[in-house]
């Protein structure tokens, strides 16, 4: 699904524009990005939890060349799906 997709299905059910939607889709994005530069976590009861993390620095092969080359320390995002999430999907 892609955000156009998903801002049709919202609109669709909320009874709003796309247009509409697309921006509080945006606006959602927005603060979740924030969120997640400041190293904060969101928790969406019901749903799961995005949970900020790093990666530690590691050893990797460059497939092409076949050389070893270091990756650096990291910053990414992690999905953690909550229980009524994981039963609705099972």
């Amino acid at each position: 699904m892609t955000k156009q997709d998903l801002a049709r299905e919202l609109a669709q059910k909320a009874g709003i524009t796309t247009f509409q939607a697309n921006t509080d889709i945006e606006t959602l994005m927005g603060i979740l990005t924030e969120a997640f530069i400041k190293g904060k976590s969101i928790y969406l009861r019901g749903f799961g939890t995005f949970k900020v993390t790093k990666l530690k620095a590691k050893k990797a092969r460059n497939i092409g060349t076949g050389e070893t080359v270091m990756v650096p320390e990291r910053t990414t995002v992690k999905f953690i799906p909550g229980k009524v999430l994981k039963e609705a999907m099972n």
